[in-house]
């Protein structure tokens, strides 16, 4: 024999007997109802009312009661080796309609603090209350609404309240009991929107809400009614089947036994010995699973210690880990300066290299210049930021001619390269400032560097029109630009370079406008 289903609540009706044998015999039809009756000491009655409704199953109800005290207590037992729970939904509609009975002539069906109805309760305050409760005696029941599909939601908490009427207190929570359910109840006894959440009766001794883990929104919505509600009996049954009756119905249950042959004493004896056994049994049975509960908690009590354990580790880990990134930081920092340091030195020798050597390599090239020809011709050919116009010169020959022209011509040559270092450095200055205070290898004399023209020049329309010169169409549409920089080679006879710095603008270079001696750009000296 095995024990499928119990039931158990109080009830204040005045003999309520008559009207359950009713409701039994109707369920049960055409099967009949076994009925007995007994009486014993201190004013203990009890009424036992019995149908086998399938093959190898049987219902029994009892009604015990002693002075004001009164129970119904409805247990469904197996007699086959099939633990399926298929017929579970005849049982349940029997419990609900013996609750409804009982609600209708105000029997106040209740467990403990839990009333018992057939319908959903909207008690969430009351939830928060009942389930930490050490005394709790019945399953409760907490459907949160879904706003996706409510109604259907609701029809859900219709049937689980149904079927787990004197079983369970169905709760359903909208929306905003729900929120005030999770911040009553915690984090960790808690559930979300569209979820449901079994907390099944307090057991002796245990130092820990017991609670199932929900069943998630999304399983809800792709999982039939009927197979939730199987879902729900299921984690509710070892529970439900493992509710300790009271002491008057234990009493009531030996006065039965006793009572059904009461003219054989052996028959009566050994009855009652397998009953005594049955009972020191299920004593046996229900200590093992308090003392696997009271195992829990402590494995609980023992999983939350060694998550403190774990906790604290990952802290220490973090500061240590911390610790040493800041050492290493600052190592590394160390290194860094360092190694900025070596490279700064490195970086000055490489730089006083490459000067002394550049100052080697222009001194060189310079001496190779034999022309001003020369000097121009190389000029077009290799500095890309330097620009010279094939007539940049009126008087070429006649500078040629005299007995300097190859001194100027390496001097020129001197000054275009230092146009193209210039341009390419892009300074934040002038031609002329750059000399001054760069200390490039290839600066020229800046005291030979004049970037502006007297105002007598800018102001005699004669003078300026002499410096207006051939520049590239790109710089200026016209071809021609007035100049007014100029480099002095010394001398009336000399020459002067005439030249416009573009080196930050549209063309990015440095163009040479005029190459001739002094004297063909007229001054207030000449």
């Amino acid at each position: 024999m095995e024990l499928m289903y119990r039931a158990l609540w109080q009830e204040s009706r005045l003999d309520p007997e008559a009207s359950i044998r009713e409701t039994l015999s109707n369920w049960s039809a055409p099967q009949s109802v076994e009925v007995l009756n007994a009486s014993g000491d201190s004013g203990l009655a009890v009424t036992e009312m019995r149908s086998s409704f399938e093959r190898d199953r049987r219902v029994t109800i009892r009604v015990t009661r002693r002075d004001e005290k009164q129970y119904v207590w409805v247990d469904v037992e197996n007699f086959s080796s099939s633990t399926e729970l298929e017929s579970m939904d005849k049982i349940q509609s029997l419990i609900q309609d013996l609750i409804d009975d009982s609600e209708k002539n105000h029997g106040n069906p209740r467990r403990g603090e839990i009333r018992f109805q057939s319908r959903v309760q909207i008690a969430g305050p009351a939830a928060v209350k009942l389930i930490p409760q050490s005394n709790r005696k019945a399953a409760i029941i907490c459907i949160a609404h879904d706003p996706l599909r409510e109604e259907d939601q609701k029809k859900l908490a219709k049937l689980l309240a149904q079927q787990f009427a004197g079983s369970a207190l169905v709760v359903y929570l909208p929306p905003g009991d729900l929120g005030r359910f999770q911040n009553g109840i915690g984090s960790h006894l808690s559930l979300y929107p569209g979820e449901i959440r079994i907390y099944p009766p307090a057991t002796k001794d245990s130092r820990n809400v017991i609670s199932i883990p929900p069943i998630s929104a999304a399983n809800i919505q792709k999982t039939k009614h009927e197979k939730i509600s199987a879902r729900v009996l299921q984690a509710l049954q070892s529970s439900l089947v493992a509710t300790p009756v009271p002491q008057v119905c234990e009493e009531g249950a030996r006065l039965l036994r006793g009572f059904q042959s009461p003219d054989d004493q052996k028959m009566q004896d050994r009855k009652n010995i397998d009953f005594e056994n049955l009972l020191k049994e299920n004593e046996r049975l229900r200590q093992t699973v308090a003392s696997l509960h009271s195992d829990r908690d402590h494995d609980l009590e023992a999983i939350d210690h060694l998550e403190d354990q774990l906790r604290n580790t990952k802290r220490m880990m973090q500061e240590s880990e911390d610790w040493w990134r800041g050492l290493l930081d600052e190592e590394s920092a160390k290194r860094v300066a360092a190694e900025e340091e070596r490279t700064d030195v490195e970086l000055r020798f490489i730089d006083f290299a490459l000067s002394e050597n550049l100052k080697r390599m222009r001194k060189e090239s310079v001496y190779s210049i034999s022309s001003i020809t020369e000097a121009l011709e190389r000029g077009r050919t290799v500095l890309r930021k330097v620009e010279i116009p094939h007539n940049v010169s009126n008087m070429l020959e006649d500078l040629e001619g005299n007995q300097r022209s190859r001194t100027w011509g390496r001097s020129i040559w001197d000054a275009l390269l230092a146009f193209n270092v210039f341009a390419e450095s892009q300074f934040n200055g002038n031609f002329l400032k750059w000399c001054e205070t760069s200390g490039d290898a290839f600066v020229w004399h800046a005291q030979n560097i004049s970037m502006r023209e007297s105002e007598t020049v800018h102001s005699n329309e004669r003078l300026k029109s002499q410096r207006i010169l051939p520049v590239a169409t790109e710089l200026d549409p016209t071809g021609k630009i007035f100049m007014e920089a100029h480099l002095k080679f010394g001398g009336t006879s000399a020459p002067r370079l005439y030249f416009f710095d573009d080196s930050k603008g549209v063309t990015g270079k440095i163009h040479i406008g005029g190459l001739d001696p002094h004297s063909r750009w007229e001054n207030t000296t000449t």
